[in-house]
């Protein structure tokens, strides 16, 4: 009799990033054999990767919705409110008691005990005093949320600035302009407007490149540092250059450098020629055309050994505004660079603020 009736089905996701849906269903093409159907404000655990931070609380659009067997379903009562039970999920004696209530001889196999989980203690305040840190940690959410949304729609904007401001292939000008730009887009090789540094040295700033975060020192970076002891034969750096993974420039590995330093021989080091300004290029090398661009150029037989050297980086052709154009567009990137990181700096912020209350509000 429910064959006809639409059902949507959710999931919760690891590392506490909440509950989703997976679709609307009939009821005879029901992904699950047996499923709760959920009201908003029901706290859920996964039974397989609660240890993995896979909790949440159910959303208001998603009330109704149903969700497998597989997931503890919890509901308010006299003792607790699920908001506060949502924000305790998040507390380090809540995750070691979930990985205590845990059994399986794998960590990614783990099967939460439930009943093992109730017997267990910790200390809650009455319900009026778990509804006003509910609402003090709501707000946090709410307002990380917001400039979370606020980096991700500049991120967005961005994206659209760096391929309009570009001209695409076989154009000489770009689809948006400046006020005062006339003049055609001159087609260069590489080459033409970089030359490779050569140079080597084992004295200096050691430096890395990565995809995300452009050309960084190695000492800010979390992994372990791999670099070898002998450093004789790496290159030099230096301000105003790019650096790029040779064999991972096809995925964006590349950045313009603010310091002086020496990298890996893995790395690749051009520097630009008179005229030419290296910090708006750097832009250029990560426009998704740009990447796939030197994906087809790069040699190998499979993509982990796939290398972009400087030879065969040299003969890929872009179109060149001229000085001026290209300063005005730099700055405007890079004004849209310092609004972005702003906004991640207020995230982070929030971000510890509450890290710090969760830390200091309970027992």
């Amino acid at each position: 009799m429910y064959d006809n009736i639409n059902y949507q089905l959710v999931t919760v996701k690891r590392r506490n990033e909440g509950i989703v849906s997976r679709g609307f269903f009939k009821g005879k093409d029901i992904l699950v054999k047996n499923y709760y159907q959920l009201n908003s404000g029901d706290f859920l655990i996964s039974k397989r990767q609660v240890v993995h931070g896979a909790t949440g609380l159910v959303p208001d659009h998603l009330d109704g919705a149903i969700v497998s067997n597989e997931y503890f379903v919890s509901i308010e009562n006299d003792n607790i409110t699920t908001n506060f039970l949502t924000i305790i999920s998040k507390l380090p004696q809540m995750y070691k008691m979930f990985f205590l209530s845990s059994y399986g001889i794998d960590i990614e196999k783990l099967v939460f005990n439930i009943a093992d989980w109730k017997k267990r203690m910790i200390y809650i305040p009455k319900i009026d005093e778990q509804e006003q840190i509910g609402t003090l940690f709501n707000k946090l959410d709410n307002t990380i949320a917001l400039h979370q949304e606020k980096a991700l729609t500049l991120r967005r904007a961005k994206k659209s600035f760096l391929q309009s401001l570009f001209p695409t292939a076989h154009k000489s000008v770009p689809q948006l302009r400046f006020t005062n730009f006339k003049d055609n887009w001159n087609q260069r090789e590489l080459g033409e407007i970089f030359t490779e540094r050569s140079d080597r040295s084992s004295m200096g700033e050691l430096i890395s490149v990565t995809i995300n975060s452009g050309v960084i020192k190695s000492s800010e970076l979390i992994r372990k540092d791999n670099s070898s002891s002998n450093k004789s034969n790496y290159k030099i750096v230096k301000k105003n250059d790019i650096a790029y993974n040779s064999m991972r420039m096809w995925q964006g590995a590349s950045g313009y450098s603010v310091y002086d330093g020496i990298l890996s021989p893995a790395y690749t080091v051009i520097t630009p020629r008179e005229g030419i300004d290296a910090e708006l290029f750097s832009f250029l090398f990560k426009r998704n055309d740009m990447i796939q661009i030197f994906q087809k150029n790069s040699q190998g037989l499979t993509s982990d050994t796939w290398n972009l050297k400087f030879p065969t980086l040299s003969k890929i052709k872009i179109n060149v505004p001229d000085n001026q154009e290209q300063l005005t567009i730099k700055k405007f990137l890079k004004h849209v660079d310092i609004m972005i990181t702003l906004q991640q700096t207020k995230i982070d912020k929030l971000q510890k603020i509450k890290k710090a209350y969760l830390q200091k509000m309970f027992i």
